[in-house]
């Protein structure tokens, strides 16, 4: 039987339609992520007039809370990315996604658990402090997904 690259071809043809098939799949669930991500980043800083007024913050208090999320940010980009190569991105980005997820939904119940200002920031601080710390992780795994991986 001789094989030719026509016969390869052939044969690899499914392999191709799978392979753009995950492609795409993996393109719209890295964009549903992306969303959120951006979504959840951004709830905190629209809603911290309303809350200054409601908890009778201070300017200074309302720069923390805002400037506390890219603490967390910037400090765990080469983190990210570093534990992407280790691990590998998708238990990473899992990880950090569930992380940011639970922190962005645990924000208003610490917001209304604390009634004194100064008790309330610095529990507000430390959560977005690590809500931007597995948000910080996001982008280093999203560029070692597509990079090594072959996934896009």
């Amino acid at each position: 039987m001789r094989t030719s690259n026509a016969v390869v071809i052939f044969y690899d043809m499914p392999c191709v339609t799978c392979f753009r098939t995950e492609k795409r799949k993996w393109l719209c669930i890295l964009f549903i992520g992306t969303s959120a991500l951006y979504a959840s980043r951004t709830s905190v800083p629209l809603l911290v007039p309303a809350i200054a007024l409601e908890r009778n913050w201070s300017k200074t208090n309302s720069g923390t809370v805002l400037s506390s999320f890219f603490w967390g940010y910037t400090l765990t980009q080469v983190v990210g990315g570093y534990l992407s190569d280790r691990i590998g991105g998708h238990k990473v980005i899992l990880t950090a996604a569930v992380g940011w997820s639970l922190f962005t939904f645990w924000m208003p119940g610490v917001i209304r658990l604390f009634s004194a200002p100064e008790t309330s920031v610095n529990f507000i601080v430390i959560m977005r402090i690590l809500h931007g710390a597995f948000q910080g992780m996001v982008f280093a795994e999203l560029y070692n997904l597509i990079t090594f991986s072959g996934s896009l």
